[in-house]
């Protein structure tokens, strides 16, 4: 997957100082992934992939000295971007309870831990939701914070690099009870004449009637 770390490794014996080249385009062109030579013996070297896409991807190995190729990839190898989705939460789901617990559930690949964040204000503002999970449990419970929203929303972070890999769309959250006492049912109430609405609530602070 693009923007990852990788350990390169190599069954190559010897003392020469080498360098490792890596090449997009099936050995057309190559780039030195180690600014300074290594022992060869050394048998790995930890690498970042490019922010690109390939699936003809190559590893060699170069004597610093000569110039000389050493050793290559037996086989060409791709770099794709990671992908993931979230399932739950949903932009078509029923409104959420503030306070409830629940499930975040998600499809992913290429990529290894991840948490999640929770914005209530169409992503202004994020906060953590979660402990570091590995992506292939494809779901993990979650605290519903005590909001009312509208455009709340659920992102995907890629612990690795922390970059943001998936997102939901705005989704809605309600918070607090509020229940009216009366008019009371069958109540009856006369024309033109004042009566008083009364109710009990929690967690609620503003409301229109």
């Amino acid at each position: 997957s693009q923007g990852r770390k990788q350990n390169i490794t190599w069954n190559t014996n010897g003392d020469a100082m080498v360098f490792i080249e890596f090449s997009p385009d099936k050995g057309i062109t190559w780039q030195k992934i180690n600014s300074t030579a290594i022992n060869v013996n050394t048998k790995t070297i930890e690498w970042t992939t490019p922010e690109y896409s390939s699936s003809n991807c190559l590893m060699r190995i170069i004597d610093s000295e000569t110039g000389y190729e050493v050793d290559r990839s037996d086989a060409v190898f791709s770099i794709m971007p990671a992908f993931a989705q979230i399932i739950r939460p949903s932009s078509a789901d029923p409104v959420y309870t503030g306070g409830k617990s629940d499930f975040i559930r998600w499809s992913a690949q290429g990529l290894d831990k991840v948490r999640f964040e929770f914005s209530p204000d169409a992503g202004t503002t994020w906060t953590s939701v979660s402990s570091t999970v590995n992506s292939n449990e494809i779901s993990s419970g979650w605290m519903l914070p005590k909001v009312t929203t509208k455009t709340a929303q659920i992102r995907m972070i890629d612990t690795e690099n922390g970059r943001e890999i998936a997102k939901t769309g705005f989704f809605k959250i309600l918070t607090g009870n509020f229940t009216f006492k009366s008019p009371a049912a069958k109540e009856k109430l006369l024309a033109k004449k004042d009566t008083r609405v009364r109710w009990t609530s929690s967690d609620v602070s503003e409301f229109d009637m």
